[in-house]
């Protein structure tokens, strides 16, 4: 509260104060003893209204020491309240108790040193107006009883009680102006947290909704009406599902994805993250929404993959003239050479084996190719996935080539595990898998094959200490076409991966060169069929 408005509101008060002693002596007790005389009292009302006019119209025209003001007010007040006690009986006055009523209005109002200033004059000027009674100087009569002591113990009682008060009420103000600073300070620091959040919610590319449990949306920031075209006001106690036809209610957290229409005309995708709001005790209060505008990722992803599958397609088709050269090459060299006789009778038979074989091998691209590229679903039925693997181990085994007896094949199969699968894609990827493995090794080493459940999952490793995969090579291992091998195809890991895929599975490769190279497969217990 400024001073011009404490100093009106002093005025008030006592203007009040004045009449209301007016009004309860006037209907109510003007024959009592209290007021001895009463043609005084009423003058002192008189002038009581007629400071208080005379303070309204010189604080009207006051620009300034405007406290000044206030401390004469209250120093004033003081010898009020004096002649109010003596015409009321001096010593034997009901209006004592307004002398520390003005100490702790001073207080209030001029600050704690004020407060003890108008005590310590409120104390003198009372003790010197009751001995002036008890001498006789003051012509106010006091009863008869009353002795020296008395008076005495009066003054003294007062002036103690006056200073007390004084003393209490500055402690206390002080309190309060610490609190007030206090309060004030934490109140600047709230508003300007306020409004750093309020500016950040408001500056966030994102949408931000804040809804209660029935979806009913209670606050959104700028980017909201950016993205969804509509006014905030018009959005304000709309339900979510009203916005994003997609969003099911009663909302769920999670991610979400879905377009909407903006005019009828412009129609953009919405990508939606919902979580909840909860408090300290873990009580759920409603739910934060956070969205944006996935229009041009969406395209841009869009037209990425074309230009993906564009270049992939491309890269396919130079794959497959390159294999299909090599074998055209051979065959048109034999062929020539039988269509001009050059060949004696001894090569002509070996002419003949050469484009027998590289028919067949062009054969054998072709006819990968059509597995890769038109695949047939899997079959799906509950097979014991450990012994699929041991048939397949026994295959490998029985066809290790003379010369690399050496190679071992070690297996840890858990017994068991049952899974919904394909036993023939399954067969071919362990078979493509573990050949890979042995004819990584040159000479001499060691493959180790593994099966174990891991619910939901199950794993199968294939590891071997051969000669391993570059890091350049290591990512391409998957792609059509992609061989190291001078006789591959490049099509055995593709299709690898593909029937991976199928069976809703995964399949990591970890390789240094030199070292070896482990394939790690992982398949759900339960699967789906892919359409």
């Amino acid at each position: 509260m400024d001073e011009r408005r404490k100093a009106k509101a002093l005025i008030f008060f006592r203007a009040s104060v004045a009449a209301l002693l007016f009004l309860s002596h006037f209907f109510y007790i003007k024959n009592t003893s209290i007021f001895l005389y009463p043609r005084l009292f009423y003058y002192l009302i008189i002038v009581i209204a007629t400071l208080s006019f005379i303070y309204i119209m010189v604080l009207s025209r006051m620009k300034r020491r405007i406290h000044v003001f206030l401390y004469i007010q209250v120093t004033i007040d003081v010898f009020i309240i004096l002649c109010l006690i003596i015409v009321t009986g001096g010593i034997e006055s009901w209006f004592l108790t307004f002398l520390p009523i003005n100490v702790i209005g001073a207080g209030i109002l001029l600050g704690k040193q004020a407060g003890l200033v108008i005590a310590y004059i409120s104390s003198i000027a009372y003790g010197a107006t009751i001995e002036l009674q008890f001498y006789k100087i003051i012509p106010v009569p006091y009863n008869e009883s009353l002795g020296t002591e008395d008076f005495f113990y009066n003054i003294l009682t007062n002036i103690i009680a006056t200073l007390l008060i004084a003393y209490f009420s500055r402690y206390l103000i002080i309190r309060e102006e610490s609190t007030y600073r206090e309060l004030e300070k934490t109140e600047n620091e709230f508003r300007n947290l306020y409004a750093l959040h309020r500016d950040v919610i408001e500056s966030i590319p994102n949408g931000l909704f804040y809804t209660d449990f029935r979806g009913r949306i209670m606050f959104l920031n700028r980017s909201a009406e950016i993205i969804t075209g509509i006014e905030r006001s018009r959005i304000i106690e709309m339900n979510l599902s009203e916005l994003f036809n997609f969003i099911d209610l009663p909302l769920k957290e999670g991610r979400h994805n879905g377009t909407i229409e903006i005019g009828g005309e412009l129609r953009k995708f919405i990508d939606i993250s919902i979580s909840s709001h909860r408090d300290n005790y873990d009580r759920a209060k409603g739910f934060v929404i956070t969205f944006q505008d996935i229009t041009k990722i969406t395209e841009m992803e869009r037209r990425i993959k074309e230009k993906e599958k564009l270049a992939a397609i491309g890269e396919l088709s130079s794959n497959i003239a390159h294999e299909i050269r090599n074998p055209l090459a051979s065959l048109r060299s034999s062929v020539e050479l039988l269509r001009e006789g050059r060949a004696g009778e001894d090569n002509k038979k070996r002419l003949m084996d050469i484009a027998i074989k590289e028919t067949e091998r062009l054969d054998k691209i072709i006819t990968d190719f059509l597995l890769y590229s038109t695949p047939r679903l899997p079959d799906f039925a509950e097979i014991e996935l450990g012994g699929v693997l041991e048939e397949t181990i026994e295959m490998l085994k029985s066809s290790l080539p003379k010369g690399v007896g050496e190679i071992s094949v070690k297996t840890d199969i858990e017994d068991g595990i049952v899974i919904d699968g394909d036993t023939d894609k399954l067969k071919q990827i362990f078979w493509n898998l573990a050949l890979n493995a042995v004819q990584s090794i040159d000479s001499c080493g060691e493959v180790r094959i593994s099966l174990k459940k891991e619910v939901p999952y199950v794993k199968i490793l294939i590891a071997d200490n051969g000669t391993g995969i570059s890091r350049e090579n290591l990512q391409k291992i998957f792609y059509p076409f992609f061989t190291t091998k001078n006789k591959g195809t490049g099509l055995g890991l593709a299709m690898v991966y593909r029937i991976v895929e199928d069976h809703s599975g995964t399949i990591n490769v970890m390789s240094k060169e030199g070292e070896g190279t482990t394939f790690e497969l992982i398949l759900p217990v339960k699967q789906e069929v892919i359409v």
